[in-house]
Order: C-alpha cells, then structure tokens, then sequence
C-alpha cells in the first residue's frame, strides 16, 4: 500500500497537481466519500430529531459503491459536479458532523489520475483502525517537506501523552489540533489503558485552518475515534470565548506571530497586555481549562526567558496563581524542516490558588534528534524521571540532567524556565576552571531574519512604529544611526527577531563587523537577515565585555570559516570560548564603562583632529588656510605630546595622584640604579598606605566610626610608642567595610577596598605589601644585584595594581585652605587655597565655594560630589626644617606635649603641639566610647 500511495502521488505531480496539501485534501475526501456509504445511514440533527439519511432516493446513485461502477469520464463529473457540492451542502445542514466540508474543492482534472486514487481508496482497510490508520500516518509524512509546522513530531506526540496519562473520563481538546496527531494518541492510550472498555470522555479539537480539518476528522476515523468533534473556529477569536471548559489540553501551537486586538476574543482583550500569539495561547488554554484541569503544550524558547512585562507576567501566573509542574527543554531538530525553531514542553495545573512548591526540569538540548526521532530510551527516560518529581527527582543536583528547582529560586530569577538558567552554575564552574567561558552559556545567539523585499520602498514611512524599523548589517558602523534612519519593511513584526536594550549585534559577512550594544530606544527595531544578535543571559556577563571580546582580534581569528568566506553561523558563534574575567558582574561592567570612556574620548579628539585637519583645504584665502594650517598643527602637537606622556605607565599616578603619592613615583620613575629603585618602591607602597590611611581616619573622625577596634588599635599605638603600617591598612580596611556595610561609598573608598573574587583586590595587595616591606626594612635582604632585581620584580607588580585600584584618590582634590571670604549673593564661602595634586615642584591655586567656613592653613580632602572632609590632624603641610621646603606631614606618634609627625615624602620629623591637643581630644573620646 505504502508502493502505491508512492505512485499516485507522484501521478498527482505528472498531472500538475504539487502542491502536497491540496493532494492530500483530494485523496481525503474521497476516502469520506466512500466512508459516508458505510458509516451515515442517517444524521441526528440539532434538536434530536433524526434527519433524511444522507443518500436519499434521487442521490441513492453517488454513493461510493454505485458512483465508481461508472465509465471514468462519468465518475469525474459526478464526483466534480454533484458529490462535492453535496458535500458542501451538508456542510451547511450539519455543521456538527460534516462542517469539515465548508470549503472542499475538487481539483482532479483527467479521469486516468482519478481512477488512480479510487483505486487506492478502495484498498484502504477503513474497518482496521490499526491498518488504516498508519496508512493515513503515512500520507501525512507526505506533507512534512513544506507543512511540517502543521503537524508534531511523533516523538513529541509521544511523550506528551506518556507524560500527562489521559485516562477515560477526561475531557480532552486540542485547541489547535492541525492534522490530529495528538487527539488521536491520547485516544490510543486510553484504549490501551482502559483495555477497550468504555470511553466517558470527550475528544474536540479546534482549527483556524479550514482546509485542515477533513484531514484531522479522517486520520481520527481512521484509527477509530469516531466521537471526536472538530469545529473551524479561531481560538483567539470572539468564538472562542465560548468554546467550553476541559479537564486535559494538549496542544502545539503555532510559533510566533502577532494578533490583531480589535479580533481577539473579549476575554483575552481584557486579561493580556500583548498581541504576541504565544502568550495569547497560554492564556487561552488557561481559560479553557477546568479548575484541577491539566495542559501539556509545546512553547517556543522565548516564552521561558522573555523579558517583556508580558512574558514575566504569564509565567509569575503559572508559578504564583497556579501549579506549574515541568518544563522539557527539547533538543535543536524537533521540527523538521524547520530545525531553527528552539522549542519545550510546558505542563502545568490550573488551580486559581497557587500550589507551586518545585517545578520539575529535564534538558534534552544535548540531544541528538535527527529526522528519525530521539532513542526511545532517552524518552523513557524523561518518563520515567516525571514520574519520580515528587520523590527521588528532588535530591539531584542542576549537575543532572533532570532536577527539581525550588519556587523561591524561579521567583528570584524572574520567573525564568529554561534549565539553562539553572544548570548554567555548574557547567560556568568547569568552564571557568579552563578560564573560558562558552558563548552559548552566558548568552542567546540568533540569526536575523527580515529580509529585503521590494515592497518595503512603497511602505509610507510617516508614522512607523519601531516594530516596522529594520536594522540592517550594511547600516551597522562605528556609530549607530538614528532610528528614523532606519528603513521601514512591510512585512509583519517577527517576534524572534525583534531587537532588544543591552543585545550585542554584529554582521555575520564583513571585513569590519562592528559589534555594538543596543541603546534603549532600539527595543523594538526588526533584526534584518545578515545580523547576529547575541543576547547576554541576565546578570551573566555585561554586554559591553563580550561586545569588546568579539571585536577583538583573537575572537576574529577563533570565528569559523568556510573556504574562503569569513562568515559566522549562530550554531558555531554560540561554541565561541570566552576568556573568562574574574569579578563580579557589576565590576565587570564598571570596568568596561571606565574604559569605554576613554576610547569614546580618544575618539572624539581624533575626530576634531581629522576635522580641523579637513578644514585646511575648504574654500577660503591662503593667508587663512596658512593660519588654519598653523592652528591645527599646535593643536595636534600638543594633544600628540600629551599623549606621550599619558602612555608612560606611571604617568596618570604622577600626574593626577596626591602630592606625596605622586612625588614617590616620580622618585621610582627616575631612579637610576636597581637599588635606587627598590628603595623609591618601598617608598610609594608606603605613601599608599599612608595617603589611604588618613583618608580612612579623616572618615572614621567625620563618621563618628571612632570605635571600630583597628581605629582603637590604631589609637592605642599612637599613645603607646608608634603607629605601625599594618596600623594602617587595618584601620583602611575597617572604614571601607564598615561603609559598604552601611551604604556609604565614603569618597570612593568602599568600592575601592571591597574583596574581588579568588581573595584578590587592594587590600589583598596591601596586606601582601606590608609583608614584603616589613621583611625588608627589618633586615631580611636583599643584599646582592640579582636579590635586589628579584625584590624588585616581586614589589612593582601587587604595587601598580594597589596603585590602579586607589584610582578614586584622582578623583579627589587635597587642598591647603589659606583665605576664605563670605559671599552674600549666594549664601555661601569661597575658599582660596593650594591643591596639592600631582608632583608639581609649585602647588596650583585652587578655589572653590562651601556651605560651612573652613580653618585657615589646614588640609581638606574635596571629593567629586563636593564633600568638604578635614584632614586635620591626621594630615599637615607644613615647612621642613631639615630640607626648607613643603612637606606633607602624618602624625606617628604622641611624645610628651607634642605630636612627632613624620613627612610622607622623605621620613623627616617634626613636632608639633598644636596637632598634640587636638590629636589627644579625639584619642580620649574614642578611648572613652
């Protein structure tokens, strides 16, 4: 049989008839055509009582039996002129058992084709279900090429009955049933179950597809589900409000789309905030279902992870308002031919009063699924793991490949169901062992879709909506257009490939791909085909890092090629090995915003270079080209000798650090011998930790955080013979901590201060400096040329890291107060002084205005944001007796009725009683607390 449903379908084809569902449609109406002889003698009506049979006396000669005993030529026109319009008759009396018919068509055009299919019709076994039924499954594989999206894989058939166990008394529908593969399963497995006993059920099935449902009625026949009851009805449409209530739904829906509001049903008007199809069906069967009634539906990906308030919101309901049981995530392949579509089963409960404790998961995208279907075991598998959700399934870890999750960590990650998103963390933990990260791990890797068409140029652009805007590769630059710049398509919004804030985009073929990351106001934008968008896993790692990575060469060099075209395909992008970075994502990204900052700001300067550059040679006299020449040569000397400097790797602490910070570099900058520079390293670690320690003191004193035991600590060594500089680092980190704690970013210094991942970070570099240089100061080398450049190498490295991580002290100001003056007209002082940044020999003037007056000849810390923080006494300029200059001092300890204060610079001393008095009030107050 199946040899010969082979040969008339290619005798459909050699007659000009391609098209696989008008074929099929053919060959099954004729199979009802010789069905209605054997199985309608009569029609129960509407109102109960029994209608005319359906072949009364002047008919009696189109049934099958008589209709085929005629010549060729006379079977084609009975059947094209009288048994088709009958169909479509009764189609109009009947609608509940022969609404299917409301749009047949006969389109057999030459006897010899047709006698070829009643030819097959008459050897179908329409008594045996079991025969009769896989020769029509048969005939649906026939479709499969170009209406694959019509049916679901057996497979998946399979386990979605295995899973949900219809059983006799359940009211099963399909509301978007296209052929009836699943209608007809759950009937099998009934009949199985119940071992041929009586069915109290109900099967219905729903099709907005007209054409589909003679095939879906026949392939239920077919395998002996007579009672079944098929309507042509859109199920998002008005109709569908009273469609009836189920205790089981099995569905596929279709994939993506928009529906228009003003047809949705009022129901779903009211209820959802979105046209989004996939959702609306969600929603749907919702309202379908019976209270305690269960669904098993396949979803598109999207619906899992959607960020719209809409997608948050149907999963919030499916988790908070009823009982969501499982997800199957299924493997790339499912849907022949369309093997791009990223699908998952979806099961839950309608309850209207919660109950979701755990939500059950078993990821199968591992999966190898090819055209034959996934090994039987593996679906044993996911069987037989369903059915031990509540009991042994709970004690696997997100390592496996089933496990359970519980509501309080779905509720924490925003409601998200792909096991991904709960297996990531162990699968990132081997990875990052290998210190790469898989792209397809911490983001979504998709193709761009929307092509050009003709018709997008007769598209009125006034007034189109962002849904209508394509962004495509050849657009994409080093800066991105405009919105209103972008071309409008007349094809339909495209949910998968719909833009979104923070996608890192990119062109799949060119030799600059400019990988950007989107602003805002591009969610919305279509994806147009040639784009890859990557689309980072929330709170994963920052866009901006992997945008930065994939422009970068080494990722240039690991993307595939093929011959001799550089393009990228989505399936090899997402294998992509990251280079893992150590930090948190907040660290990340604020490292890529600070560097982000300076590369928008080289570009800028470029970019007036290159204009004033171009202005030389626009239309004006030679006297004001010369001049123009000139200008744009002083400009471009001073920003390249600006440059120059900035590039040297101490340069940015030299020149924007405090002065004794500062003055320390510089020292080891010019050092000359490996012994002089060891020496000057010593120095700047130890003009660090003292710069940071007084800044931490200097809070500690503003904060009232007096009584923190390093502060303590700190107290009684300056009472108790000097101050050491683990003193110090422990009273830096005390303050950092103790302001992250309490929500203060104390100038910079908690950010500064905080732990990085692995134990890293300044006070990590800090805390190891201080061990380096007390060995050393106490006498433990180095002695010889070689210990001194080993020391050396070993001191410079944790030294420019500690230097680099106090970047916050650049973006303060230390200045030496010496006038200040009221200003009535604002209500507020003006303070005239020095600002002793940099390691300028001459300190520059510095003014700027306060709420509050300032002490004359003292030292304030001016922080960004504008905080005005004394110093004093923990900080003093002052003249040095020994070298007649400047100093900047710190006090190390009380002596007598003085202070001795010690220059961060050179060591110097001094004494000093003013500092004493003031040091001794606040030593004694945070002694006394």
């Amino acid at each position: 049989m199946k040899h010969k449903i082979d040969q008339v379908w290619n005798a459909f084809w050699a007659a000009g008839i391609s098209n696989p569902q008008e074929i099929l449609e053919q060959i099954t109406c004729l199979i009802y055509l010789r069905q209605l002889e054997e199985l309608h003698s009569g029609v129960a009506g509407a109102d109960g009582p029994s209608q005319p049979s359906t072949y009364s006396e002047e008919i009696k000669h189109l049934r099958w039996s008589r209709l085929t005993e005629q010549a060729p030529q006379n079977v084609l026109a009975s059947i094209r002129d009288e048994a088709f319009p009958r169909l479509r008759d009764l189609s109009a009396r009947f609608q509940g058992h022969f609404g299917q018919f409301r749009s047949v068509r006969f389109t057999i055009t030459t006897p010899s084709l047709l006698m070829k299919v009643v030819d097959l019709v008459n050897d179908f076994d329409i008594s045996g279900a079991s025969t009769a039924g896989a020769l029509y499954d048969y005939l649906l594989g026939k479709i499969d090429g170009r209406f694959g999206h019509l049916r679901t894989p057996p497979d998946v058939v399979e386990l979605l009955v295995q899973m949900m166990k219809p059983n006799s008394s359940d009211e099963i529908c399909d509301p978007f049933c296209g052929t009836g593969e699943l209608l007809v399963a759950a009937g099998e497995f009934v009949k199985r179950l119940d071992a041929g006993g009586p069915s109290e059920g109900v099967r219905r099935g729903f099709s907005a597809n007209p054409w589909l449902l003679p095939i879906a009625q026949m392939n239920l026949a077919l395998h002996g589900a007579e009672q079944s009851d098929l309507l042509s009805v859109d199920p998002l449409g008005r109709a569908a409000d009273a469609l009836g209530e189920y205790s089981l739904i099995l569905a596929n829906p279709p994939f993506g789309g928009y529906y228009e509001y003003d047809q949705l049903s009022d129901e779903l008007r009211t209820s959802v905030g979105t046209r989004k199809t996939e959702l609306l069906y969600l929603v749907a069967m919702l309202r379908w279902l019976k209270p305690g009634g269960r669904a098993g539906v396949v979803v598109p990906d999207g619906v899992l992870f959607g960020s719209t308030p809409a997608h948050q919101e149907i999963r919030r309901a499916l988790v908070e308002e009823h009982s969501l049981d499982g997800v199957v995530s299924l493997p790339r392949g499912v849907f022949p031919p369309h093997s791009g579509v990223s699908a998952s089963l979806l099961f839950f409960t309608k309850t209207n009063c919660g109950g979701t404790d755990f939500v059950w998961f078993y990821d199968m995208t591992a999966e190898e699924w090819g055209r034959d279907g996934a090994h039987s075991s593996t679906l044993a598998d996911v069987v037989s793991r369903w059915n031990k959700r509540d009991t042994a399934e709970r004690k696997r870890t997100t390592a496996d490949q089933s496990f359970c999750v519980p509501v309080a960590d779905i509720v924490a990650n925003g409601y998200e169901l792909t096991p991904r998103r709960y297996r990531h963390e162990h699968e990132m933990k081997k990875l990052a062992r290998d210190g790469v990260w898989r792209l397809g791990d911490i983001a979504q890797v998709i193709a761009g879709k929307v092509r050009p068409s003709p018709a997008d140029n007769n598209v009125d652009v006034a007034g189109a909506g962002k849904e209508q805007r394509v962004l495509r590769p050849s657009l994409l630059d080093a800066s991105l257009p405009g919105i209103e710049d972008l071309p409008v398509t007349a094809r339909a919004a495209d949910s998968s490939s719909t833009l979104r804030e923070g996608d890192v985009v990119g062109r799949d073929l060119a030799a600059a791909r400019h990988w950007t990351v989107l602003p805002r106001h591009y969610e919305g934008v279509q994806a147009g085909q040639g784009l890859l968008v990557v689309r980072p896993v929330q709170g994963e790692v920052p866009a901006e890092y992997l945008a930065a990575y994939l422009s970068s060469p080494q990722a240039e060099r690991s993307f595939p090629r093929y011959n001799i075209i550089p393009r990228i395909r989505p399936k090899e992008l997402a294998d992509l090995l990251v280079p893992a970075c150590d930090g948190t994502f907040t660290e990340i990204r604020a490292a890529m915003t600070r560097l982000t900052e300076g590369v928008d700001e080289a570009a800028r300067i470029h970019d007036n270079l290159r204009r004033s550059k171009i202005a030389i040679f626009e239309r004006i006299g030679s006297g004001e080209r010369r001049a123009r020449l000139e200008q744009a040569g002083e400009l471009s000397s001073l920003v390249a000798e600006n440059l120059r400097r900035q590039g040297e790797p101490y340069r940015l602490f030299q020149d924007s650090y405090p002065y004794p910070i500062a003055r320390a570099v510089r020292r080891f900058k010019h050092s000359s011998s490996p012994a002089e520079k060891h020496e000057a390293a010593l120095l700047c670690v130890e003009a660090l930790i003292l710069s940071l320690g007084i800044v931490s003191l200097s809070l500690s004193a503003q904060r009232g955080w007096g009584d923190l035991a390093e502060v303590q600590a700190w107290v009684t060594g300056m009472q108790q013979g000097g101050v050491s500089l683990g003193h110090w680092v422990g009273v830096i980190r005390a303050t950092g901590t103790f302001a992250r704690g309490s929500g203060d970013e104390a100038a910079g210094l908690a950010k500064a201060t905080a732990p990085k991942k692995g134990g890293k970070g300044l006070m990590a570099d800090l805390g190891s400096l201080v061990e380096m240089r007390n060995k050393i100061r106490h006498g433990a080398g180095p002695r010889t040329r070689a210990e001194v450049e080993r020391s050396l190498e070993n001191l410079e490295k944790p030294t420019f890291r500690a230097l680099a991580a106090s970047s916050f002290l650049a973006r303060m100001s230390l200045v030496h107060t010496s006038k200040l003056r009221w200003l009535p007209n604002i209500g507020k002082y003006e303070v005239t002084g020095l600002e002793l940044m940099g390691d300028h020999p001459d300190f520059e003037p510095a003014v700027f205005e306060t709420d509050r007056p300032l002490a004359d000849d003292r030292l304030y810390m001016v922080t960004r944001q504008g905080e005005v923080l004394p110093l004093w006494p923990f900080c003093v300029l002052d003249d040095c007796p020994t070298c007649l200059t400047p100093e900047v001092y710190y006090p190390d300890r009380l002596k007598g009725t003085t202070a001795l204060l010690k220059s961060l610079d050179r060591g110097h001393e001094l004494e000093r009683e003013e500092v004493f008095e003031d040091l001794k009030r606040w030593t004694a107050a945070v002694s006394a607390n």
